[in-house]
């Protein structure tokens, strides 16, 4: 891997000295990879399309504490992903098919929101999560958790809703998830 890795550099210098700037990536001790973008002022997803090292399945893409508030539709060009955390962005808006490229891969998914803006799950999020097993939505401004929300996220096991501002919880709100373990909500409820 590390001779993949310097022939990369040795091809395209420039590129990989400005990804190398941008983030970080390695292999931890249990064998997992990841990148990490945490806490670099980033206003968007980088592209990491065009530079062969980011051609690969990574474990984990970490772009928490930064700027980003839109995730546009192929924010995730080439990557396959199984954990994406993105605590601590702020976040207005979710394109529809901003996911579609991590659909078969993508297992854990971390999303922070500005509640002043958003106030319902984004259909990106419904829509294009099959795989999904853990979700963290947090700053949501939902007041309603309406019946099936979830009903194509069929493998969904571990879902926390925190600081949403939840008021009510519909009938059957959860009905279609099959194999959840565990919900953990930080609201005030009404009903």
């Amino acid at each position: 891997m590390p001779l993949n890795i310097l022939l990369i550099f040795l091809l395209t210098p420039s590129l990989a000295i400005n990804l190398l700037d941008l983030c970080q990536s390695g292999i931890r001790d249990d064998g997992s990879n990841y990148v990490h973008c945490a806490r670099k002022s980033l206003s968007e997803i980088p592209d990491f399309s065009s530079h062969r090292l980011f051609n690969l399945a990574f474990d984990e893409l970490i772009l928490s504490d930064n700027a980003i508030t839109h995730i546009h539709a192929n924010a995730f060009h080439n990557l396959r992903i199984q954990r994406l955390i993105m605590s601590g962005n702020r976040l207005k808006s979710i394109d529809k098919n901003a996911f579609r490229e991590l659909e078969n891969y993508l297992e854990q998914l971390t999303l922070e929101f500005d509640s002043s803006i958003v106030d319902t799950i984004p259909e990106a999020i419904k829509t294009n999560l099959a795989n999904i097993r853990s979700l963290t939505l947090t700053g949501l401004n939902l007041r309603i958790l309406p019946t099936n929300t979830f009903e194509q996220m069929k493998k969904l096991e571990i879902l926390s809703l925190k600081s949403c501002h939840l008021q009510t919880i519909e009938y059957n709100a959860f009905h279609s998830i099959e194999k959840q373990q565990i919900v953990h909500i930080n609201s005030t409820f009404n009903k």
